[in-house]
């Protein structure tokens, strides 16, 4: 019948075309060529036929011969302009290639089709930016130039240009441009030019060059100009960057990150101190622009720099005019040298005063505050003694240090607030007791009048400073000198009073010169991630039951293999896996190797986890530090042992099944949800085990004791 079919399209019968049809005649059969009747209708033109398989079946619209050609390829390839515009009308699809990679547009412009169905093949959404890329591809300059001279009306080129741009396309942007065909200053509804999208997908200089070349940055607007600038600074394209700086692209402006650096406005120099790129940095600088420009957050680019310790941007912002001095509003305080302090870079501050910054120690009497260079140092909760000695050698070495001292008075008063402490803000990252108590000295200290008396208690005795040297002494604009001795004194007495003391119970107490009207107090904190790593032992323990209890650890057809015992399913096909000869029913697992290993491992492993589990159970529980300790260490051993007996069961079992295969008399072997619900629970005892060691320094109790001190020195907690 099929063949009779043909038979009558090749002679263009078509009334018995339709009786054909009409008896059943099949029109999906395909010859050796993987021809079918519609592929034939269109070979011999034959649009009444082709007219009428489309009614009778229009699933045929786009079946492919071996080759790859619908018969819209085929209706082009042989200048069929009435069955192409019939097939269109229909809804074929323009898009699909052949096995060569040629389209129905590029066989309808070698074939020289009709303009109107060439209209037609782009209206219907013929990708002319396909075509356009496989003429270059195929270095076919005849066939390039015959599409880049298409009808304005029927063509969108400025758009073509953007994506010939976008896939790095020579030869289409070069003939587009030397046609006269695009603008290379046209702007996509988005905003943004084919030399955005050139840049953004690294396209050769070549490209690039050659859009500038044709680009007139006057007529693109000030916006588009920015970020055609921007966009070649944050993809560190430093050709890019030189031509347009030397085009008098804007330099000078500001816009939204393209990337998502800031949620506000940046220039290219934010920008490229950013990504570290020095060189688009040094090209930007060599315009002309400003490098004392302040960021949206109101920070120089030298301290933003300086934040990132970007050693070589420093020198070269220094290098193009940076000011080192630069301020915050109402401030005295160089930012570079500040940011040079909070972030620890002893090089970068160092480096500022060998170049000229200044140290200004500034004291506002009616805020009663103090400011220098290391003001911040003090209200840091990781504040070091020894950082702060460094940062003070340093400005003493530069004789920068101003050393603020208040009167006596002040000092000895301060011992009556010094063991009390506030521990609420610091029970979520608690720190051990002796810097605390620290801590709250210095903030009581910056309470006081002038608040800046932390620099005679930031371990000032580390200095080489002769004891009869006398520092300036101020108090609300009089000055007088006091000796070095007392502020020695002091600090030797404070020293004195911040002790740690561990007793053998191994609690942590204060000792200190009080008065007998202390109080004692205990605060003991369980942090919650012993708790969590309690529970994954427990969700462990159900895993592994389900995953031993399961005989879905493989599956095939009506057959599943577990680690105890094999199922045959009713109506299994045969021969079964591994030639087993059981009637439909559960039976003991084969006596092979590799399962009876992954059993015992798993066992094993279920068994190891319920005593790690419950050795992490007695570790809550118990009070003392020290078998808390213990217990956890116990439970991550025995818990890391059940670990590596898990996966290795998990490892070998795929793997010796592997081998063993080709006995499986099954197409198609999958995992089952048992085997699944074993990684789960290596999963979740790897958690446990990662839980159990996090914080072992600051693990579980935390002691806050205020003792009763008696004159006679005695003392009882």
């Amino acid at each position: 019948m099929a063949y009779s079919l043909v038979s009558i399209i090749t002679a263009g019968n078509i009334q018995q075309l339709r009786k054909c049809l009409k008896d059943g005649g099949r029109i999906d059969f395909a010859d050796y060529k993987g021809w079918f009747p519609l592929h034939e209708a269109v070979f011999f033109n034959r649009s009444e036929c082709v007219e009428e398989l489309l009614t009778f079946r229009k699933s045929s619209l786009n079946w492919m011969t071996h080759k790859g050609e619908t018969a819209l390829l085929l209706a082009c390839k042989h200048k069929r302009d009435e069955i192409v515009k019939l097939l269109l009308q229909h809804g074929a699809n323009p898009n699909i290639h052949d096995d060569s990679g040629q389209l129905a547009l590029i066989w309808a412009m070698r074939s020289s089709l009709s303009d109107e169905c060439v209209h037609m093949l782009l209206e219907s959404g013929a990708s002319l930016s396909d075509a356009l890329s496989y003429a270059e591809t195929s270095q076919d300059d005849v066939l390039l130039k015959q599409l880049c001279l298409l009808p304005h009306g029927i063509c969108d080129y400025d758009n073509e240009l953007i994506n010939a741009a976008e896939c790095g396309n020579f030869k289409v942007i070069e003939s587009l441009i030397s046609l006269s065909r695009a603008n290379a200053n046209h702007i996509s509804p988005y905003g943004q030019t084919a030399i955005h999208f050139a840049i953004a997908r690294s396209a050769p200089s070549r490209i690039i060059d050659l859009l500038l070349d044709n680009m007139n940055p006057q007529k693109l607007g000030v916006r588009c100009s920015m970020s055609i600038l921007h966009f070649a600074v944050e993809k560190k394209r430093h050709d890019t960057v030189e031509r347009l700086v030397g085009m008098a692209f804007p330099v000078y402006s500001k816009l939204e990150s393209l990337s998502c650096f800031e949620n506000y406005e940046l220039s290219p120099l934010y920008a490229a101190i950013q990504l570290s790129d020095d060189q688009s940095l040094k090209l930007l600088l060599k315009s002309g622009v400003d490098p004392n420009e302040l960021t949206a957050s109101d920070f120089s680019l030298l301290s933003f720099a300086i934040r990132r310790h970007e050693e070589k941007i420093v020198k070269l912002l220094i290098y193009y005019g940076s000011d080192v001095n630069v301020c915050h509003d109402k401030s005295y305080v160089p930012q570079a040298g500040q940011c040079a302090v909070a972030n620890g870079y002893l090089d970068m501050l160092e480096f500022l005063l060998k170049i000229g910054m200044r140290n200004v120690t500034f004291y506002n009497a009616e805020s009663k505050e103090v400011t220098d260079l290391w003001h911040c140092l003090v209200f840091s909760v990781g504040f070091d003694e020894d950082y702060v000695a460094e940062v003070l050698k340093i400005l003493w070495k530069y004789e920068e240090l101003h050393v603020w001292q208040m009167q006596l008075k002040y000092f000895k008063s301060l011992s009556n607030k010094f063991c009390e402490m506030d521990w609420s803000p610091f029970i979520g990252t608690p720190h051990s007791l002796l810097h605390l108590s620290r801590l709250k000295i210095r903030n009581s200290i910056m309470n006081r009048k002038p608040p800046s008396m932390y620099s005679c208690i930031c371990k000032i005795q580390l200095f080489e400073i002769p004891v009869e040297l006398k520092t300036a002494y101020r108090e609300f604009g009089t000055e007088r000198e006091a000796p070095f001795s007392s502020i020695r004194q002091f600090i030797d007495d404070l020293n004195w009073k911040i002790r740690r003391f561990r007793r053998p119970s191994g609690k942590l107490h204060f000792y200190t010169k009080m008065a007998p009207t202390t109080t004692i107090e205990t605060v003991t904190i369980v942090r919650p991630l012993k708790v969590i790593a309690f529970i994954c032992g427990l969700i462990v323990i159900l895993l592994m039951i389900l995953c031993l209890a399961s005989s879905y650890w493989l599956t095939a057809d009506r057959f599943r293999q577990g680690l105890w015992e094999h199922c045959v399913d009713e109506y299994a096909p045969t021969p079964l896996p591994f030639n087993i000869t059981d009637d439909p029913g559960c039976y003991r697992a084969r006596s092979m190797g590799y399962i009876q290993a992954a059993a015992a491992l798993c066992v094993i492993c279920l068994l190891s986890d319920v005593f790690a589990t419950f050795i992490t159970g007695f570790g809550l529980c118990s009070k003392d530090p020290q078998r808390k300790y213990l217990f956890y260490r116990i439970a991550v051993y025995v818990m890391v042992f059940a670990l590596i007996c898990v996966l290795i069961a998990l490892v070998i079992y795929p793997a010796c099944f592997a081998a063993e295969i080709d006995y499986g008399n099954r197409q198609l072997w999958e995992f089952g949800w048992a085997y699944g619900v074993g990684w789960g629970a290596a999963i979740f005892l790897f958690g446990a085990i990662v839980l159990l060691l996090c914080d072992k320094e600051t693990d579980e109790i935390y002691y806050k004791e205020r003792t009763i001190i008696h004159e006679n020195g005695d003392s009882k907690a």
